[in-house]
């Protein structure tokens, strides 16, 4: 957990520095500050662990990707344990489980079972959500005109609190010749976190969840961290700013469910922490070493 999430940094911050909505989470529910997942690295596993209850040797999901005759990528076909989404459909057919998401996470953690009362939405190659798996709507071609991803991703993000004409952190024009590069930096940014909640909210309200006679359990993985944190690094101050808009968001979750009327119960979690310095020129190729491991 970032040392901003702390509760003691939390508690004795300045009135107006307080985060809001973390602060009605604290209060009003459960914190385990010291709680971490010793058995992996690997963000599939990781994945895969939370959502079985399992370590690794039980759901079989050991590394991203790994060498098993082939090179092998996580997803569902490789679990061996059933999932929480898995066992909400089980127990009542009238229970239904929403992800959102990059595709390859939000597979995993629906299970193996993709059976009936179960939709996944993951970003497309332009970071427009679209439905991955179960019943399309309308509603998601609606969003999906109205609330299209900046193009061509020009945006100057500035600091939250920053006084009236204070330079923006960052300052990014597109470059044609390198959409994907455009595509990661406006996901690592405020706008692209925020992107992400619209769906979330458009989700609640369109599939009326949590009004209906089962159980509805959603999913959503926000990437935004991540991305920032192997571009700049962990201890940059972007990745506190980008957590003062994950705070704004979640409280203006919390008010659009309380004028929803929808009662719901919220988790937030990390998956894994990052290296204080970026680790772009330090990683490892997992599918170039397991195939040479295999060869």
């Amino acid at each position: 957990m970032p040392e901003a999430l702390r509760q003691d940094t939390l508690l004795s911050a300045e009135p107006w520095l307080r985060p809001a909505g973390l602060r009605r989470l604290l209060e009003e529910g459960s914190f385990f500050p010291d709680c971490s997942l010793g058995a992996s690295t690997f963000s599939s596993t990781a994945l895969a662990t939370f959502h079985t209850g399992a370590y690794p040797a039980g759901h079989g999901i050991v590394a991203d990707r790994w060498a098993e005759r082939t090179v092998v990528s996580a997803g569902p076909s490789q679990l061996q344990a059933t999932t929480l989404a898995e066992q909400v459909r089980i127990a009542d057919s009238r229970n239904r489980t929403f992800w959102v998401g990059s595709e390859a996470f939000v597979q995993l953690g629906s299970g193996k079972q993709l059976i009936t009362n179960s939709s996944t939405y993951s970003a497309n190659s332009k970071g427009k959500y679209q439905i991955a798996a179960g019943s399309s709507s309308p509603w998601i071609n609606s969003f999906a005109a109205k609330n299209s991803p900046d193009e061509p991703r020009t945006f100057d993000w500035r600091a939250m609190y920053a006084a009236p004409g204070a330079p923006p952190l960052r300052s990014f024009r597109a470059d044609p010749a390198h959409p994907e590069q455009s595509l990661r930096a406006w996901q690592a940014s405020p706008f692209g976190l925020s992107y992400q909640f619209d769906f979330l909210t458009a989700l609640i309200r369109n599939q009326k969840l949590g009004r209906g006679p089962g159980t509805d359990f959603v999913c959503a993985t926000l990437e935004s961290f991540g991305t920032l944190a192997h571009s700049e690094g962990g201890s940059s101050p972007l990745l506190r700013e980008l957590l003062l808009h994950l705070d704004a968001e979640l409280e203006n979750l919390l008010a659009f469910l309380a004028v929803e009327g929808t009662e719901a119960a919220l988790v937030v979690t990390g998956l894994h922490g990052a290296a204080d310095a970026p680790d772009a020129g330090r990683r490892v190729n997992g599918s170039v070493l397991a195939a040479g491991i295999e060869a």
